[in-house]
């Protein structure tokens, strides 16, 4: 699996946003336009332009030609004979991006910025309630106050994580249902067998993979910037092995 570090300000973004307009669909155009405001949509952009070049990467297709279905709950994917064992999962916070990419296995990818969520302790309690499961709301609540807004940001990326790369829809009930760990380990509450893991986005970030099987290992790539054919240009890759989760009996590790 590929994880790209999508820097949304700085040169890589600017040159990002120059290419938009000739890289976006007229759809993505519109969206972006729709955002209330200028940051937003600038941020919202600039990332589009990145899953489009990196998917360019990946499938030798020029950007402005990779063709984009919606799933049910607005999930895109690539559509298409070949393509389809392609899977991917883009998610932003503030001026950062992650877009993990695997062959073979659905994924699903969140980051949160850590002071993201309510302001005020007592509404941070009350959103614990609402979207946490009966285990990790008694683990919740054990914490001194000034831990629990990290506890639930890492609870909450795993559970959407798990939530896109299911299909299943990012929604209050959902995420109640599924019961993700503290850190990298098996989700419970789905059917097959799901691998969480916990890659570090660097700065005040948090963050969270989801992938169907087990045994993976994680390259992590930075977004530099856009070639002059437009498909992505990256940095040094930076392996990390995922430690085997128990019971996976220290099988091969898989690549995608």
């Amino acid at each position: 699996m590929h994880l790209w570090r999508v820097p949304l300000t700085g040169s890589t973004a600017q040159e990002a946003l120059a290419l938009a307009p000739r890289v976006l669909a007229p759809d993505e155009l519109a969206r972006a336009a729709r955002l209330l405001t200028d940051v937003d949509r600038r941020r919202w952009t600039a990332a589009r332009v990145a899953l489009r070049a990196v998917l360019a990467h990946c499938t030798g297709t020029p950007p402005d030609r990779v063709t984009l279905a919606y799933g049910r709950h607005g999930k895109p994917r690539l559509p298409g004979p070949g393509r389809g064992a392609l899977r991917f999962s883009l998610t932003h916070s503030r001026d950062l991006a992650l877009l993990a990419v695997c062959r073979g296995a659905p994924v699903g990818a969140d980051l949160e910025h850590l002071t993201a969520g309510p302001p005020g302790p007592g509404d941070l309690d009350d959103l614990a309630a609402a979207v946490l499961a009966p285990p990790e709301l008694r683990a919740y609540r054990l914490l001194p106050p000034e831990l629990r807004r990290a506890a639930l940001l890492r609870r909450w990326t795993g559970k959407e994580a798990v939530l896109k790369a299911t299909g299943r829809g990012v929604t209050v009930a959902a995420a109640r249902r599924v019961v993700v760990p503290d850190g990298s380990g098996t989700p419970r509450g789905l059917p097959g067998h799901w691998t969480l893991l916990r890659p570090s986005p660097g700065g005040p970030f948090t963050a969270a993979v989801a992938v169907l099987g087990k045994d993976w290992t994680v390259v992590r790539t930075d977004f530099t910037g856009v070639t002059p054919e437009g498909r992505a240009r990256a940095a040094a890759h930076v392996v990390r092995h995922r430690p085997a989760l128990s019971g996976t009996g220290g099988a091969a590790a898989r690549h995608g």
